[in-house]
């Protein structure tokens, strides 16, 4: 019998190295003949790997809550008492949240970063062109993703490696290294306060100014949710779409045809940047807890209990999407799950959008075609997929 990635006793090890690197078998594996399994590692959880499932789940926040701080990932990144606003809150008040920061996300903001995006690609580009490569995962999809970030909620760009830093820490190190993890966790926490107390002495015209003259029902924003939506935008706006850029340019490198076609036609490019999103799947298993004792698709769930949405596997889903495996860059329709689903579809779609679509102008203007030049290595987490490296030689 073959053996696939992260399968052992018929239980899913998600951060098992074997499936981070190929997770794709086991999930196909997976919606064939198990779509709802269950496995006792990480303290235990219930997994959706079938695209109508996941929706479906997503859709019913009565049954499947969200509204548990610090159960996202599996196991948790960041032990907190707080939540992460308005991700971590059900209906009615996720509504009333949601509402009050959506401007934040305005189609205005982001097209008024649109400038300064390219100029930041442009000169974190010049200097590996000039070597003749590099590594694009650090030295130019993550600087791109925290830079852009960081002028999007107006964060001094001095403190960006710091931040980073702790980010970094606080998630992969929860799978095998909880000390550090927690240490980094605690860190990032005082980091953000110290941001809020500073807004507090001196108005600015950034997102931490924006929520402490917030107002819902006539109350200003407690300290934790102004922390937490602060701590989310951090966490969930760079990590991810750097791993969807790195992603993209390492299918460029390994199908320089492709390159070629967005170079010729760069109208195709923002189908291309779903059809990118829709294969790497940077979230790829967002948690929910089953808010009572249930059951789904004839499995019974107790109250409490941890239930995976398997956005990365639903995005592979062959009922769903003809080819699955297959890159097609005017794929339509296209109606992936990398921004998730449901009322917690995510809030800066616009904007990762959009740097993915400049990064790939600037590199396509460049002329230069990419070829891969060393091992290129994943993240350690399976339910936030991601690359460590991506060594590139331009010619």
């Amino acid at each position: 019998m073959t053996t696939l990635p992260g399968l052992s006793d018929d239980e899913l090890d998600h951060h098992d190295p074997a499936f981070v690197a190929d997770p794709w078998p086991t999930y196909q594996h997976l919606r064939r003949d198990r779509p709802v399994s269950h496995s006792s590692r990480y303290g235990g959880f219930w997994l959706l790997t079938r695209y109508d499932d996941v929706v479906a789940a997503a859709a019913d926040w009565s049954r499947f809550t969200s509204a548990i701080p610090g159960t996202l990932l599996i196991p948790s990144g960041m032990q907190r008492s707080f939540p992460f606003l308005p991700l971590e809150y059900d209906p009615p008040d996720h509504t009333v949240y949601r509402q009050l920061v959506a401007p934040v996300f305005s189609p205005r903001r982001v097209n008024a970063l649109t400038g300064e995006i390219r100029s930041l690609a442009e000169r974190l580009l010049d200097p590996l062109l000039a070597a003749g490569g590099g590594d694009l995962a650090t030295a130019f999809a993550a600087p791109l993703t925290s830079g852009a970030l960081a002028l999007f909620i107006g964060l001094p760009d001095e403190d960006k490696s710091l931040w980073v830093d702790l980010v970094r820490r606080s998630f992969e190190g929860s799978v095998r290294d909880h000390e550090d993890a927690a240490r980094a966790g605690a860190e990032f926490r005082d980091y953000i306060d110290g941001l809020i107390a500073a807004r507090r002495e001196n108005r600015s015209d950034d997102l931490i100014s924006l929520l402490l003259d917030s107002e819902v029902e006539g109350r200003t924003l407690t300290e934790d949710q102004i922390r937490g939506f602060t701590m989310l935008v951090l966490v969930a706006g760079h990590e991810t779409t750097a791993a969807a850029l790195s992603y993209a340019l390492w299918h460029l490198a390994r199908h320089p045809a492709d390159l070629d076609r967005l170079r010729e036609d760069r109208a195709v490019i923002p189908s291309a940047v779903e059809e990118f999103l829709r294969l790497s799947s940077p979230v790829s298993i967002f948690a929910r807890n089953a808010a009572s004792d249930t059951e789904f698709q004839g499995c019974p769930m107790s109250a409490g209990e941890v239930v995976g949405l398997s956005f990365s596997s639903a995005n592979r889903d062959e009922t769903h999407f003809d080819a699955p495996e297959t890159c097609r860059l005017d794929r339509r329709p296209n109606r992936h799950l990398a921004f998730g689903s449901g009322i917690h579809f995510c809030l800066g779609a616009q904007m990762a959008r959009r740097e993915l679509s400049v990064a790939l102008e600037v590199v396509v203007d460049s002329g230069t075609s990419l070829t891969l030049d060393g091992e290129v290595c994943r993240k350690g987490r399976g339910d936030a997929l991601a690359l460590a490296t991506l060594p590139i030689r331009f010619r």
